[in-house]
């Protein structure tokens, strides 16, 4: 067995076949992974517009080094119309937690609060599911529900379990990050 182990490695065969099985494990790695540039990295600033017409301007901050979780700020500009849909005359900023659920997805929690003369009336729930159409690009799907602010009878900012929201919504939005010129290409793709 000492003998035939050295020969069978000195075989030209022997020798193409692990080459060539390292390279087919190096590619399924590399399709399996599906490349940097197709994974969800939640990072950076970006702007939103959403279908019912509201603007966000929302800041990811990674919380592990890959960048597939992390916690973000949504500064949110409402229309009237919508502000009045819910009864509130102005919202805080959303806040919440992202998550890649695959190589092109992800999804959130957030929150934020609906004010009236700078008093929180309501409570506001945005569960959402994003899909990364491009390094600088994102579409997300949102569920909001809408608490009364007495859903919060424990005061900590989130409605209590049990508790019914006194309205539900969906809505659409695209969300494009915000590159420095320099660091995209004639492709619009990030570099």
């Amino acid at each position: 067995m000492k003998k035939i182990l050295p020969q069978l490695l000195k075989c030209r065969l022997v020798q193409a076949g692990g080459l060539l099985a390292i390279i087919a494990a190096a590619a399924a790695t590399v399709a399996w992974s599906g490349g940097s540039q197709a994974l969800a990295k939640f990072e950076g600033a970006w702007m939103a517009q959403s279908d019912n017409g509201i603007r966000s301007l929302v800041t990811f901050a990674p919380s592990d080094p890959a960048s597939r979780r992390g916690a973000f700020r949504n500064q949110m500009v409402w229309p009237p119309e919508a502000l009045a849909l819910l009864g509130v005359e102005a919202v805080t900023e959303e806040i919440g937690d992202t998550v890649a659920t695959g190589p092109a997805s992800g999804e959130y929690t957030g929150v934020w609060y609906g004010l009236v003369s700078g008093r929180t009336v309501s409570i506001c729930v945005d569960n959402a599911s994003l899909t990364l159409v491009s390094p600088t690009q994102i579409t997300i799907e949102h569920t909001v529900l809408a608490y009364l602010a007495t859903a919060d009878a424990d005061n900590d900012g989130y409605p209590d379990p049990g508790t019914t929201p006194v309205a539900a919504f969906t809505t659409s939005s695209v969300s494009k990050r915000l590159v420095h010129e320099r660091s995209v290409g004639g492709d619009g793709q990030s570099r």
